[in-house]
């Protein structure tokens, strides 16, 4: 963690007091293990692989707090108050339990049953990278909520776009950077953070930029996710994103998963999005969304080509049944796209 990433953060415990950097190892202004404390609530947060953990998921947290106390207990007065006084209400801490289980144990598998896949690059070909490349001289610092193994990440830090990325799981996190570093892309334009996406320990109007793949149908509650990315963006501030969408074909992918199983998954309480919803909650706090629909055939097809000709389908496909009303909205997948006011806080 670069020490000038301090500046954009606020406790997520008391959302008031400033932090105070405590660094136990660093190599110049990048601190690979250390604590961060709030200055109101006087509660510290773990640095860990140079990945801070500021999480008021009680799990999290206290799981990070005895790893760094294990390795640090003669540099740091540990035995000081450390609890957590905001609180989450049990849905939501069991829901996120099982997705920080989930994708602890499936990020082994993910670049497999994901990343490497031909239907997920031509996807991404399709939707993130074109508009990170769009992006790339417009934007200062793009922040990315979900990043789990770097997936994403690296398609935006590949387009030259500097990125913030958080996760909920540090396992999935510590999985992105070595995905980084083995691809020689740099490192130092990247910022990792594990935080829940519902409660995001940014201050107010931080970025001009954010995106995320396939995370609104993990959450509890997509509403205040989307609430979250209001607040920290900047006036006429973007959000560009994917996610499932609830298609009246859904029964076929599930079978069709139900017979070839191509990736393991664990929903929230959302398992499919719909555009009114989304339409909704963009408008109760002033962010301007359009939406539209994408993938009308198989992942499985698409699995059979080569990546060319695996987009080229992708692409043709979408023109074709997007230009038939009664289908158009009925593809596999959401894409979202939306701005914030110019009049909005």
């Amino acid at each position: 963690m670069n020490v000038q990433f301090l500046n954009l953060l606020k406790c997520p415990n008391c959302s008031d007091g400033e932090f105070h950097l405590r660094s136990f190892e660093a190599h110049g202004e990048q601190v690979v293990e250390g604590v961060i404390s709030c200055q109101g609530c006087k509660v510290w947060f773990p640095i860990l692989e140079s990945v801070p953990v500021i999480s008021i998921n009680p799990i999290v947290f206290e799981d990070a707090v005895r790893r760094v106390r294990a390795k640090w207990e003669r540099t740091f007065n540990f035995s000081c108050n450390n609890s957590i006084t905001a609180k989450m209400d049990a849905p939501t801490l069991e829901l996120q339990q099982k997705q920080i289980e989930h994708f602890a144990k499936e990020v082994i598998n993910y670049d497999h049953e994901i990343s490497n896949t031909t239907f997920w690059k031509a996807v991404d070909a399709e939707t993130i990278q074109t508009w990170a490349r769009n992006r790339k001289d417009k934007v200062d610092v793009l922040f990315e909520i979900g990043c789990g193994g770097g997936r994403t990440t690296i398609q935006f830090l590949s387009a030259g776009l500097k990125v913030i990325a958080s996760d909920i799981c540090l396992e999935a996190i510590i999985k992105a950077i070595h995905n980084i570093e083995s691809m020689k892309l740099n490192r130092h334009n990247v910022e990792f953070i594990v935080a829940e996406a519902e409660n995001l320990p940014f201050k107010s109007t931080t970025f001009s930029a954010v995106s995320f793949a396939g995370v609104l149908h993990h959450v509890t509650e997509p509403k205040r996710v989307i609430r979250e990315l209001s607040r920290i963006l900047k006036k006429e501030g973007e959000i560009y994103a994917y996610d499932n969408n609830a298609s009246i074909f859904r029964f076929a992918f599930d079978f069709l998963m139900s017979i070839s199983k191509l990736w393991h998954e664990q929903a929230g309480t959302h398992p499919q999005l719909e555009a009114k919803d989304i339409d909704r909650w963009g408008h109760e706090y002033g962010i301007h969304f359009t939406t539209k629909s994408i993938v009308f055939l198989p992942p499985h097809l698409f699995n059979l080509f080569p990546f060319a000709m695996a987009r080229k389908c992708l692409s043709i496909t979408n023109l074709f049944f997007q230009s038939i009303p009664f289908l158009k909205r009925q593809g596999g997948l959401i894409v979202i796209s939306g701005k914030k006011g110019k009049g909005e806080s």
